[in-house]
């Protein structure tokens, strides 16, 4: 991830499909902090470069929710966002 974004920048699709399996990856692992806040950023990142109806944009949403599971208000919020995009 971090060479994917020194040589390609950090909002390209690459190193943003790159972050988001590595949220994905942290929150199913059991650190949902870590995979939430690296989640939140992509999906920020993946919202403003490729838009917010864009598969990466989505699928960062979703890791956000998965690590959001505990706080089950806003994991709802952001999944119907995300389903609304889809």
């Amino acid at each position: 991830m971090t060479r994917s974004r020194r040589r390609l920048g950090a909002d390209h699709f690459t190193t943003l499909f790159a972050c988001t399996m590595l949220a994905f990856a942290n929150a199913r692992n059991g650190d949902a902090e870590q995979g939430r806040a690296l989640g939140e950023d992509t999906m920020e990142r993946a919202r403003n470069s490729l838009g917010p109806d864009h598969p990466i944009t989505l699928v960062a949403a979703a890791t956000i929710s998965l690590a959001r599971l505990g706080a089950t208000e806003q994991a709802h919020t952001l999944a119907a966002d995300m389903l609304a995009h889809a």
